[in-house]
């Protein structure tokens, strides 16, 4: 495993353990005080659970910009297929956004009989992005490294 690829991982695995967190955290307990909020580091800052929970968001929103600025000051410019699969990223975020926030039962609701269900559209972007879109990909890069060989 290369560097970006445990970063990655280390990334997922975080957020996965703050996401089972934040889920169970119901809607009454929201505004409950943060304890000892008077010593440390952030002494005064957070006064409730949902202050610290906006700081999350924050904190990211601000440090992706921070590493955007970084990368620009380094010249490091993206191929227009690192531009693509950023932003494909980027989409799966959002659809793991909602997601996460479903329970099991959630799954095969349907608001009307003609509608798919969660689990119908996941499924159908699943096999899209696995066999269809993946094979015609892999199948030109092999063609064309098979013409390059003659």
């Amino acid at each position: 495993m290369n560097d970006i690829e445990n970063l990655m991982n280390r990334l997922r695995s975080s957020r996965l353990k703050i996401n089972d967190l934040i889920k169970n955290i119901p809607d009454e307990h929201i505004h409950l005080p943060i304890p000892n909020n008077e010593e440390g580091r952030n002494a005064g800052r957070f006064k409730t659970v949902q202050e610290v929970l906006y700081r999350f968001i924050a904190h990211e929103v601000e440090h992706t910009i921070h590493l955007t600025k970084i990368l620009s000051a380094l010249n490091k410019d993206m191929s227009e297929a690192k531009m693509i699969l950023k932003e494909l990223q980027e989409s799966r975020a959002k659809l793991e956004g909602i997601i996460v926030t479903l329970e099991d039962g959630d799954l095969d609701r349907k608001p009307h009989s003609n509608e798919w269900s969660p689990r119908k559209i996941i499924d159908h972007l699943l096999h899209t992005e696995e066999t269809f879109l993946s094979d015609m990909i892999i199948q030109v890069i092999e063609q064309k490294k098979l013409m390059e060989r003659e």
